[in-house]
C-alpha cells in the first residue's frame, strides 16, 4: 500500500523530460556545487527540488513541461581564501515529456565583494 501511494505521488521519469548538463566556472568544471531548481509560475518563480553536481561538474534533473531556473552555487578556496560562486541559468523551457534536453551549462562567477 505504502508503494502505490508513493507512485501515485510521484510523476515516473519516463512522464518527465530529463534535463542534464555541468557546472563551470572558467575553464574548471564545479563539482559539488549546490544545484537548486526554480519553476516559472504566475508571477513569481517556485522551488521544485535541489541536487548536487557530481563528476565534471555534471548534474540530471527530471522536470515536466514549464519553463525553469537553474541556479548553481559553490565556495572555492583561493590562496589563503575563500571565493563564493554562483550561476544562473533562467528561462529554459520543458516542452514535451519523455523528452531529453542535454548539454546545459551554469555559468559561475565570484560572487560581488567575496
Amino acid at each position: 500500500m505504502a508503494t502505490f501511494v508513493l507512485v501515485a505521488c510521484h510523476p515516473s521519469p519516463r512522464n518527465l523530460t530529463l534535463v542534464s548538463g555541468k557546472t563551470v566556472y572558467g575553464n574548471m568544471a564545479m563539482e559539488d556545487a549546490d544545484i537548486v531548481v526554480y519553476r516559472w509560475e504566475p508571477s513569481r518563480w517556485r522551488y521544485i527540488s535541489d541536487t548536487r553536481s557530481g563528476y565534471h561538474g555534471s548534474f540530471r534533473v527530471h522536470l515536466p513541461p514549464g519553463t525553469y531556473s537553474i541556479k548553481a552555487s559553490k565556495t572555492i578556496r583561493v590562496g589563503q581564501g575563500e571565493v563564493a560562486l554562483t550561476g544562473k541559468l533562467e528561462g529554459l523551457k520543458v516542452e514535451e515529456r519523455g523528452g531529453r534536453i542535454d548539454q546545459i551549462v551554469v555559468i559561475m562567477v565570484p560572487v560581488s565583494g567575496s
